[in-house]
Order: C-alpha cells, then structure tokens, then sequence
C-alpha cells in the first residue's frame, strides 16, 4: 500500500512540474544591421500577471521597446493582462577591435511563483571584431618617399635639358645639331614621365 502511494504521489509531482514548465520567459538576442535585437517570448498557462528585469550589458541603449529603461542596464516591464505574446527592446551594436563576448542576466516572476526565476535562452552574445586593414597599407606607406625621388630625378633631368638648350644657343651649333639636342631632351623628358606615369 505505501509502495503504491509513494508512486501516485511522484507521478503527480511530475505531473506538477510539466505543467508548471508550460509557463516560462525566455531570451533571443538577434543582430539586425547595426542593432542587437533582444527578444522575449513569453508563455503563460492561466496566469494572469507577471514581471521582468532583464540586466543587459555595457552596451549602448538603441530603444527600449517595450520596456522601462529608467534604471542603468536594467529593461524591465510589469503585464496584468497576461497572454502569450513576444517583447522586445534594442541595443546598438558595438564596434569592438576583438571580438567580445557580452554576458546578459534577468529574472522574471509570475502569478503563483513565491521567488523569481531566471529568464533562459541566450544569456551570452559574440560581437566579431569589426577591424578592415587595407591590402594596399604597405604600399600607400611608401607613396611619399617614392614621390620624393621621383620629383628629384625629374628636377634634375630638367636642369640637365636647361642646361643642354643653353650650350647649344651659346655655341652656334648647327641647325641639324640643334634638332639632335632637342629631340635628346625630348626623350629624356618623356623617359622620366614615362616612370613618374608607372609609379603613381
């Protein structure tokens, strides 16, 4: 006879237990563009009220949603018309140089609970780090010295062709030798453009 009233009564309390899991809150945290969409769904079996106090981490506030966000880091929310249904409040997603992992924490009671239980589903969220380092930085390092041997070869291929112009004048060449002087200049010019044109 006890044998078979100790197993009616763990039958009933487990019975017990399945429908008080009926009723629970949990959490999903969802990364929509540049905001961390923090969801709530919320079940409930017959009671008619109940409480949250979600404790978000350092993270900056986007909008509260459907919550009061009074207090620091804390979204809370007080329903006497209980019902199925799901609640939201955001943060913005942060720009970090690591990726980093953020930790939420969170109660909830409802009617008939003489404690608060802790919201389950997501309570830790991965930020990815969000760092772009160009291929090209190495080269775009050496642009300036680059630029500053270019400008000093060019300088004095420019004087070298001053200097050619003026011996010439000054020496009465030729007609024919004065083309050949010129055409030389021309080329060394247009040599120089030539690696100035490939360098940049």
């Amino acid at each position: 006879m006890f044998v078979k009233t100790l197993f009616a009564f763990l039958i009933c309390f487990a019975v017990m237990q399945f429908v008080v899991s009926a009723s629970e809150i949990s959490r999903t945290i969802i990364v929509n563009g540049t905001v961390v969409q923090v969801r709530f769904d919320v079940f409930v079996d017959g009671e008619t009220y109940y409480a949250i106090d979600d404790v978000y981490p350092n993270i900056i506030l986007n909008s509260c949603g459907d919550f009061n966000c009074s207090e620091a880091y804390h979204a809370k929310i007080a329903v006497t018309e209980a019902v199925n249904t799901s609640l939201y409040y955001y943060l913005n997603l942060p720009i970090v140089s690591i990726n980093t992992t953020y930790l939420w924490s969170g109660t909830y009671m409802m009617e008939g609970m003489t404690e608060p239980a802790f919201i389950i589903g997501d309570v830790e969220f991965l930020i990815v780090a969000n760092v772009t380092i160009p291929d090209d930085v190495p080269e775009a390092h050496q642009v300036p010295s680059q630029a500053k041997e270019l400008m000093f070869i060019v300088s004095i291929f420019i004087a070298f062709a001053m200097g050619l112009y003026a011996v010439n004048e000054l020496a009465g060449k030729t007609p024919i030798e004065k083309k050949a002087q010129v055409l030389i200049v021309l080329l060394l010019v247009l040599a120089v453009l030539g690696i100035v044109s490939r360098a940049f």
